[in-house]
């Protein structure tokens, strides 16, 4: 007979704490132009550590409330010995320390949420409380993201494209895609997907249709597994109905702040190729990855163990050479464009396979939470959490998922509520 579980509530003084640690980053912003707000942005990280910091040590004060293994605490143990070794290469390599602290915070952000998420199971709070709080702090960091980019750097919505984008709207899309499709809080599910696909289509940004897909899968395991395969196919089909109506809407919407959205997209989805019809970002891209492969293979010891986090690295010339004007990168030293090709070039073969094995773990122990058992038994935080899990997957390829801040945060969150659902059965009680 399978254990169920019945999740607690933290206390108000955890709650407040909890708050504390999630916040703050939501007011994280990214100067353009000029250096700068490195006092506020230090603010920002430090009340995060703080509460944070704190949050675990309380929990890990009190009683312990469950005596299963944790599978969240060994992956967490593991992901902060990859922290510890990874001042190594950088001290052989001679890397920037400045360079070095400014693209391993995230790193260390994610493992900051990766303990209170254990701290969560050691005292058996049911997670989707955490992701109900990153929720509400998510909705502002889109929104702020926005009002600073615009109204405080001033830049047009004529020419503005990613300096808009939160790396809280994989978090909106997968929520908002998550309440729809199980029928709770619609009216906050739909303003959730309209604003983060809004923002999305404003910024002209294609990998978002990634996300789409991976959601679309994951929605469809778990039809498949509740009803049947032909109510997958029927689900399917009014996914793409409503999409399309979203899309609709959504298209009518940004161009009334951005006349010439559509046009760019039109461009950008058929004719955005060299004159070999290769795509253009691809190409750039391919350049990087071959750059980070260069450097990655120079000698043994950046094969054993990277060349270090923050290190400098060149856009390959050669493939760069495909594109249809002239392009020049000057060395590059922040965490690039892929979160699968980057780990590997900092910390080796060996240490460079934590964070990505990590992340696919995560979401197949989503994959098997949906597999395993019935659908009917999964509860909205257990379908929440991989949802958004697929949302980030998605966005994994074409972007660095530990390159900002409030991100790594978010991920960390995500990533161990899935490690949490997967590693145990639940009763679902009311919240």
């Amino acid at each position: 007979m399978l254990r169920s579980y019945i999740f607690r509530w933290p206390s108000l003084e955890r709650r407040i704490i909890l708050w504390g640690a999630v916040f703050p980053l939501a007011f994280d912003f990214k100067k353009f132009g000029e250096d700068g707000g490195v006092v506020i942005q230090s603010i920002l990280v430090g009340l995060t550590l703080i509460f944070g910091g704190l949050y675990v040590l309380l929990e890990e004060l009190s009683p312990r409330l469950t005596t299963h293994r944790s599978i969240l605490l060994r992956v967490t143990i593991i992901w902060w010995i990859y922290l510890i070794i990874s001042p190594l290469p950088v001290f052989i390599s001679g890397v920037n320390i400045e360079h070095y602290l400014k693209v391993v915070l995230p790193f260390i952000l994610f493992g900051l949420a990766l303990l209170i998420m254990c701290s969560i199971e050691r005292r058996n709070v049911d997670p989707f409380i955490v992701l109900n709080m990153l929720l509400w702090a998510v909705f502002f960091a889109v929104i702020w993201r926005v009002v600073y980019v615009v109204g405080i750097e001033g830049l047009s919505l004529d020419g503005i494209r990613w300096q808009i984008l939160s790396p809280g709207i994989p978090y909106l899309i997968g929520f908002g895609i998550t309440g729809i499709y199980l029928k709770e809080r619609k009216t906050l599910s739909y303003s959730a997907l309209l604003l983060g696909i809004g923002i999305a289509a404003l910024s002209v940004t294609r990998s978002y249709i990634i996300s789409l897909l991976f959601i679309l899968a994951g929605l469809l395991i778990i039809e498949a597994q509740k009803r049947s395969l032909l109510s997958a196919i029927v689900l399917a089909a009014k996914i793409a109905f409503g999409g399309t109506l979203i899309i609709m809407i959504g298209a009518v919407v940004v161009s009334y702040f951005r006349p010439d959205t559509i046009f760019i997209w039109t461009s950008r989805m058929m004719g955005h190729t060299n004159t070999s019809g290769m795509d253009l970002t691809l190409i750039t891209r391919l350049a990087e990855l071959k750059g980070q492969w260069t450097a990655l293979t120079q000698s043994a010891t950046t094969v054993l163990i990277g060349n270090g986090i923050g290190a400098d690295y060149q856009w390959d010339q050669d493939i760069l050479a495909a594109l249809p004007f002239d392009m020049v990168r000057n060395p590059e030293w922040f965490a690039g464009h892929s979160t699968w090709s980057y780990p590997f070039f900092s910390s080796g073969l060996i240490f460079g396979l934590i964070p990505p094995l990590i992340i696919i773990s995560s979401v197949g122990y989503g994959c098997m939470l949906v597999m395993q058992r019935c659908a009917d038994d999964l509860s909205a935080g257990e379908v929440m959490s991989f949802i958004i899990s697929l949302a980030y997957l998605g966005q994994s390829f074409t972007s660095n998922l530990f390159s900002e801040r409030y991100g790594a945060l978010i991920l960390g969150v995500v990533v161990g509520s899935m490690f949490i659902y997967g590693n145990r059965e639940r009763k679902r009680i009311p919240l």
